[in-house]
């Protein structure tokens, strides 16, 4: 059992690197590079699309929370905060989100 614990979790490491390479390939220019005009637009209109700068609460016209949009909203957010966390994983969090078992 614990050969087979310990070869999934090496199999969900190598998913998690490569994703993380992937989207840093994606919009970094080159090994610890800067971010491509590009991905700086893209990445703007992400976190306006994904609600990474507001509130993710939308109302209805009579000013009662509207829970299916929010709802919506918060899955856009979701997204978004995944795309980030690509480009922001560091080794360190890494092998804490491990040592948490929290990879996906």
């Amino acid at each position: 059992m614990f050969d087979e614990q310990r070869a999934q979790l090496a199999t969900r490491i190598r998913v998690v690197l490569r994703r993380r390479e992937a989207y840093r390939d994606l919009f970094y220019t080159g090994r610890g590079g800067a971010l491509s005009p590009s991905a700086e637009i893209v990445l703007a209109d992400l976190r306006r699309a994904c609600f990474l700068d507001r509130p993710t609460t939308a109302y209805s016209g009579n000013g009662a929370v509207d829970a299916l949009a929010t709802a919506e909203n918060e899955g856009a957010r979701r997204i978004g905060l995944r795309i980030q966390q690509a480009l922001t994983l560091s080794d360190e969090r890494l092998h804490r989100m491990l040592d948490a078992n929290e990879l996906e």
